[in-house]
């Protein structure tokens, strides 16, 4: 594959994860600027459309649990919040409500809590099945989950220096794939609805390892047959002195040769790392553009002319509403190009350090994406 190939493929398996990241990130932040304004029913909209969106990650996930909680709690509608929590609090035990809630959410937050504690937990043990060709296959069960969460279990498996992932669906508690190899290191990844990241099993810095690696067969060095001694002159065992003619002629003078090395070229990743970079900071650019403008617009409305019982009387109410309405499309703008731009350029740094000239794989997770490959 070429250089520009490769620089092609990188970007494009990098920028359609990035922008599905920013787009569910905008809607959470849509809803927690509606919750703000304790406009709960745009709230619920806004995280209903976040809920299908794909490959989202898990702190995403979580966080959108816990906001459907509180808003379907402060609508009245006690079933649906209740739910929420409770698979809020089924993939993280130890989390907590943020900010001082009223007791109508306090309520259903704690009858979730006591759910949990009698139910467990989602639990993910993961093992391994050996056979006489070393390990047959991996797999994941899954524990604790009476809300039936956990829909497939994506698998990363590096098997002789290749990667493969594949995603299983759970079934009978759990989910198997296929090995066949003396050694496998792996590790999993637990997905909800529309394949969101819920829970992990290892990781791409510390993958679990099953099996050994065939040990490689040396072969003793082969000893050359040693030479019989030269007969001795049965004539005469003294030799003649050499003559001054017959003297050998002195060395030639040493000459210091230097190999010149020839400059290796940039790397294919470290050209990706650039090209990823300086998109991220065009993107970062645009956003503070957009920032900016958004700040102008907020300050035509309050430097506004009021009059003395403080109503505004500069601006006709459809100008301030729509002046309200281009400063919130300007703010949403403004966060998703920052957001892209911050992903772009920590992807940039990261493939420009790596900078081998070798395979990369690129895969959500529970936190975020994982990369590997071998370098």
């Amino acid at each position: 594959m070429s250089a520009i190939a490769r620089v092609s493929l990188v970007v494009w398996l990098l920028l359609p994860l990035l922008a599905v990241a920013a787009d569910v990130r905008a809607l959470v932040a849509k809803a927690e600027e509606a919750m703000q304004s304790l406009e709960y029913g745009d709230a619920v909209k806004a995280l209903e459309a976040a809920r299908k969106e794909p490959n989202t990650p898990r702190d995403v996930v979580l966080r959108v649990l816990e906001l459907q909680g509180v808003a379907y709690a402060s609508l009245g509608q006690e079933a649906k919040a209740l739910k929420a929590f409770q698979s809020w609090l089924a993939l993280a035990p130890d989390a907590k409500l943020s900010g001082n809630q009223p007791p109508k959410v306090t309520t259903v937050f704690f009858e979730a809590r006591s759910f949990v504690s009698q139910k467990g937990s989602v639990t993910l043990k993961p093992s391994s099945t050996r056979g006489s060709g070393g390990v047959k296959d991996v797999r994941v069960e899954v524990a604790n989950d009476p809300l039936k969460l956990v829909k497939e279990i994506r698998f990363f498996l590096v098997i002789d220096g290749s990667q493969r992932q594949v995603d299983v669906a759970v079934a009978g508690g759990g989910a198997v794939a296929a090995a066949g190899a003396q050694r496998v290191e792996w590790w999993a990844l637990a997905l909800g609805e529309k394949k969101a990241g819920l829970l992990e099993a290892g990781s791409g810095d510390k993958p679990m390892v099953e099996g050994t690696a065939p040990v490689a067969r040396v072969e003793p060095p082969v000893k050359p047959d040693p030479k019989p001694d030269p007969k001795p002159d049965v004539k005469s065992d003294v030799k003649p002195a050499a003559k001054p003619d017959d003297a050998p002629p002195p060395p030639p003078p040493l000459v210091e040769v230097r190999e010149s090395v020839p400059s290796r070229p940039m790397s294919t990743l470290r050209i990706a790392g650039l090209v990823a970079g300086g998109a991220g900071a065009v993107a970062v650019g645009v956003g503070s553009i957009f920032g900016v403008m958004a700040a102008g617009t907020s300050a035509r409305v309050a430097s506004a002319e009021r009059d003395a019982a403080g109503r505004i009387t500069g601006l006709t109410r459809a100008e301030a509403l729509a002046l309200d309405a281009q400063q919130r499309t300007q703010a949403t703008l403004a966060n998703v190009l920052w957001i892209s731009g911050a992903a772009l350029v920590g992807t940039g740094a990261l493939l420009f350090f790596l900078g081998a000239d070798s395979p990369v794989a690129v895969a959500p997770s529970g936190t975020g994406f994982s990369v590997f490959g071998r370098f």
